[in-house]
This record gives C-alpha cells, sequence and structure tokens, in this order.
C-alpha cells in the first residue's frame, strides 16, 4: 500500500507543470498575510485567502467543517467585539508547490483570548495547507490543525 502511494505522488509530481521559484515565495505570503489578519481583526480579508469550499480539520477534533460564509464573518466579528485576539507568529513555515498546488506545513505560536476572557493563554498549533492557485492568486483549498499544547 505505501509503495502505491509513493508512486502516486512522485507521478503526480513529474506530471505537474513547472513551478517557478517565486510560487513558493507567493504561497508564503499568502500564509503570512492569513495569519495577519486573522490577528489584526481583518476577518474579509482573512477569508477572500481561502476558497469558498475550503475544507478544514479544526484544532477542536470535530468533523470536517466545509466552506464559509457571511455569516462566519460575523461571528468573528461579533467575538473580536467580545475581546477575542490573538498574537500569533508563524514558524517554520514550509512551502512545496507542484503546478497549480502548493502545499504548506506551519507552526502557530503566541497566545490567544477567548471572548469574554480576561488573560491570554500561551498556545501552540500545528497546520498543514493545501493552496490552489487561481485567477486572484493563491487560495486556501483545505487546512488541518493540530493543538500541541
Amino acid at each position: 500500500m505505501r509503495l502505491n502511494t509513493v508512486i502516486l505522488i512522485l507521478g503526480l509530481a513529474l506530471a505537474s507543470p513547472f513551478s517557478f521559484a517565486d510560487d513558493a515565495s507567493d504561497v508564503k505570503a499568502a500564509e503570512l498575510a492569513l495569519n495577519a489578519a486573522q490577528n489584526e481583526g481583518r476577518f474579509e480579508e482573512m477569508f477572500n485567502l481561502m476558497l469558498r469550499t475550503r475544507t478544514t480539520f479544526a484544532v477542536n477534533g470535530g468533523r470536517l467543517l466545509t466552506g464559509w460564509s457571511e455569516a462566519d464573518i460575523q461571528r468573528r466579528k461579533d467575538d473580536w467585539a467580545k475581546g477575542r485576539r490573538a498574537d500569533i507568529r508563524v514558524e517554520d513555515l514550509q512551502v512545496q508547490v507542484l503546478g497549480d498546488t502548493a502545499i504548506t506545513t506551519l507552526y502557530r505560536v503566541g497566545t490567544e483570548i477567548a471572548a469574554g476572557a480576561k488573560e491570554a493563554k500561551p498556545v501552540r498549533y500545528r497546520f498543514s495547507g493545501v493552496w490552489i492557485r487561481t485567477k486572484d492568486g493563491w487560495r486556501l483549498a483545505h487546512r488541518h490543525e493540530s493543538q500541541l499544547n
């Protein structure tokens, strides 16, 4: 089974169109922009970096989340109004570009204050992402999140 998976991945990589060195830089910039938008409460910008159909396995260990809506943006804004804050930096961001698809791996480390909470709590997450090149630039198609603390 593992050999079949390796052969499939290798075949996809070899069949993928040539990618430029700038592609990895562009994906890194998009990943960092998404993080900054979340830290700063710019939720329209954050969600605009995601495909409408993006999927997420979130840190809570729940079922797969699919898509996002204006209601999701409003929920984030409401939490922000109630004091939710994040001061999270990206560490060890790695990007692998395969044609019009990119895979990112990273850690997000810092502090978060939950809506209505008084004190910040330290957080450490491990993320992986699948980004797709669109006519509007790189957009997040899938995210897998794990909480490490």
